[in-house]
C-alpha cells in the first residue's frame, strides 16, 4: 500500500490544483448540502475549521447558525473556541489560520464537527495533513456527529489506516454525501 505521506503529497497537489472558481463553487455546495442535513431542527453546537489551502470553505455557515466552534491548537493540544465576528484571528506557523490558543478553557461540546481533510474513501478513513490534532482530540469521543468536507478530487479507494485514526460518520463533497 502507498504511504501516508505520498498520499498526502499526491493529494495535496490535486487539491491546489482546483482553480479559485472551483474551491468557491465546491464550497456553496457543500455548505448548501449541509446545512439542512446536519444542522436543521433543534440548535446544534459545531465546529468548523477556518480554510486554507484550497480547502473547502465553511464560513458561510457562522452567519447562517448560532453556536459555531473554531479550533485553535498549541504544542500537540488543541481546544474549540465559541466563533464570534470580533474575534481576533492569527496565522499559525503550520499556515492554518486561528484565534489564540486560551489555556484552561473548557473544552468544548459539539453535536457536530466538520473536519478538513487531505483524502477520504467510502469507509470513512480520513487523511489529515499528519499533525494528529483531530485524532487526539476526538480519540474518545462518542457524542460528537464526525463530519468530513473535501472535494471529489480528494477521494481515494482506500487508506492506510492506523489504530489512532478517528473514523468519520459521513464525509460531504460537491455532489455526494457518504455514509460508511
Amino acid at each position: 500500500m502507498v504511504s501516508k505521506s505520498s498520499l498526502r503529497k499526491h493529494l495535496n497537489q490535486a487539491r491546489q490544483s482546483l482553480s479559485p472558481d472551483q474551491v468557491i463553487e465546491n464550497s456553496r455546495l457543500i455548505t448548501e448540502a449541509i446545512s439542512p442535513r446536519f444542522l436543521s431542527g433543534q440548535p446544534h453546537h459545531f465546529g468548523i475549521y477556518l480554510p486554507f489551502g484550497n480547502e473547502v470553505d465553511l464560513r458561510a455557515l457562522l452567519t447562517r447558525h448560532p453556536n459555531g466552534y473554531i479550533p485553535s491548537v498549541h504544542e500537540q493540544s488543541m481546544q474549540f473556541q465559541a466563533w464570534n465576528p470580533g474575534l481576533e484571528i492569527n496565522k499559525h506557523p503550520l499556515g492554518m489560520m486561528q484565534s489564540d490558543f486560551i489555556d484552561g478553557l473548557k473544552r468544548a461540546h459539539l453535536d457536530v464537527c466538520f473536519l478538513p481533510l487531505l483524502g477520504f474513501d467510502a469507509l470513512g478513513h480520513r487523511l489529515g495533513m499528519g499533525g494528529g490534532f483531530y485524532d487526539r482530540y476526538f480519540e474518545h469521543n462518542s457524542e460528537t456527529l464526525l463530519i468530513g468536507v473535501a472535494h471529489d478530487c480528494q477521494q481515494v479507494d482506500s487508506l492506510p489506516v492506523d489504530d489512532w485514526d478517528v473514523k468519520l460518520h459521513a464525509i460531504v463533497t460537491e455532489s455526494q454525501i457518504i455514509t460508511p
